[in-house]
């Protein structure tokens, strides 16, 4: 089964997937696909998929989320 993530925002945020020291240190990594339409569809793989707003201080006010996928 294949599991995909919805993701709807306004314009003033962004959706970047990001490894576990990503996601605990919110950096994005370089080279980072940016998901920016605010109706982001993004394919999960499976166990631990983590995702961040990369503008700065969203991501260190708490705009992440963790999915484990199964």
């Amino acid at each position: 089964m294949e599991w995909c993530a919805v993701f709807r925002y306004l314009n003033a945020h962004n959706v970047v997937q990001v490894d576990k020291d990503g996601y605990e240190n919110c950096i994005s990594p370089k080279g980072a696909v940016v998901y920016q339409s605010g109706r982001d569809k993004i394919k999960l793989n499976k166990g631990p998929n983590y995702f961040i707003c990369s503008i700065v201080g969203h991501c260190q006010s708490g705009m992440k989320i963790f999915i484990n996928a199964s």
